[in-house]
């Protein structure tokens, strides 16, 4: 497999720029060669958009975190304490010059339609409320999505601009994953805009985002990638690559029509799971659910369940690394290794690596190494 990589979510906890560099020279120490950055999401924007100053006064803050798992306020408050943050396109360009000297290329992913709460609150004219809904404090999905207007597509002309410019990398990642639909089948004036730009009355709204967004990002020599909702609701335009997390036969659909593919199940790679769930293992930290053993993902086969024939199709595969209850970089340690070691020989070997309990040895090596690097791993 040629794409090896590593997520990062810096939207929902903000990282900076050194423990972003840290992140990088750990994965490409275990030989990962792609960084996937997680930009913006309903919690936090952490990218500069030149003639947007509200992303950085704004959307890049919020007044405090969600303690626990439930959005209930009543029973679970924020912690009332400002968090925030962004990288300036110097630190960018500094990251992304760090990470290619390393051997690692960088994936950008600006998180439209949905996802975007932040970004409404900042400039609440590119939703479909008119109000600003404020920066979301707890998880889980915001009801907030982006309108049809001009003034919308021009905003994503200059993050698509920004984001080639910034970044090398020939895919520019532009989310469209869990983008619900309740504001646009609400809205006469979403309505009055796909029958505007030609689109049928059943057409889906998200279909418009990604098929613009292709468009712009092929004029300036660059192809998009996305969550599989893209394939799901839509035919993307050729070139445009699925990222693929659901169990769910979009791979298959994907990979038939010529896209693609990424393989992120969450199943095997979301290293956001607990890396051993039921009783009496209450000692780990808090985590978003499931249950995510190392052995789970050594044992993983990603190519198993495809035909020779769609094999070319699938670019490699990453493990994803989600921050809602991953605050600082010890936790981050924690969640990811020693989990990346083996989905690094999983990758690197494949269908040929060797028995669990010799990796397991090679392991317990390895653990020092770990150690003389100050990684919080997992014992």
């Amino acid at each position: 497999m040629a794409w090896r990589g590593l997520h990062l979510d810096v939207s929902r906890h903000f990282f900076d720029a050194e423990t972003v560099r840290r992140f990088i020279d750990l994965a490409a120490f275990h030989k990962f060669n792609l960084f996937h950055w997680h930009l913006t999401d309903d919690q936090g924007w952490r990218l500069p958009v030149e003639g947007y100053p509200k992303l950085t006064e704004i959307a890049a803050w919020r007044d405090g975190t969600l303690v626990g798992h439930n959005c209930d306020r009543a029973k679970n408050p924020s912690d009332g304490i400002p968090h925030g943050g962004f990288y300036t396109h110097e630190e960018i360009r500094g990251i992304v010059a760090y990470a290619a000297a390393r051997g690692v290329k960088v994936l950008p992913e600006v998180d439209v339609p949905g996802h975007v709460q932040a970004l409404v609150t900042a400039y609440p004219e590119f939703g479909n409320t008119g109000t600003a809904p404020g920066v979301r404090q707890c998880w889980g999905i915001s009801d907030s999505t982006l309108n049809l207007e001009p003034a919308t597509f021009e905003f994503l002309d200059r993050v698509v601009a920004t984001l080639a410019d910034l970044f090398p990398f020939r895919y520019l990642h532009f989310g469209g994953d869990e983008a619900k639909t309740g504001e646009w089948d609400a809205s006469a004036r979403i309505a009055e805009r796909m029958r505007e730009l030609g689109r049928p009355p059943d057409a889906g709204v998200q279909a418009v985002f990604t098929a613009y967004l292709s468009q712009a990002a092929e004029a300036l020599g660059r192809s998009v990638i996305g969550w599989d909702e893209i394939i799901e609701h839509d035919e993307p335009a050729p070139g445009t690559a699925v990222m693929y997390w659901r169990d769910s036969e979009l791979d298959i659909r994907a990979l038939r029509a010529g896209h693609p593919l990424v393989l992120a199940n969450s199943a095997q790679t979301y290293f956001d799971h607990y890396q051993m769930a039921g009783p009496g293992l209450d000692f780990e930290p808090l985590a978003i659910g499931g249950d995510l053993p190392l052995e789970k993902v050594y044992s993983w086969k990603p190519l198993d369940q495809y035909p020779e024939e769609l094999r070319p199709g699938i670019l490699g595969a990453q493990a994803q690394l989600w921050t809602e209850y991953i605050p600082d970089s010890a936790h981050l340690d924690y969640m990811a290794y020693p989990r990346a070691c083996a989905l690094a020989q999983v990758l690197w070997t494949e269908e040929g690596r060797e028995g669990a309990e010799a990796f397991a040895a090679r392991l317990v090596a390895h653990q020092p190494r770990l150690d003389r690097l100050g990684v919080a791993y997992r014992p």
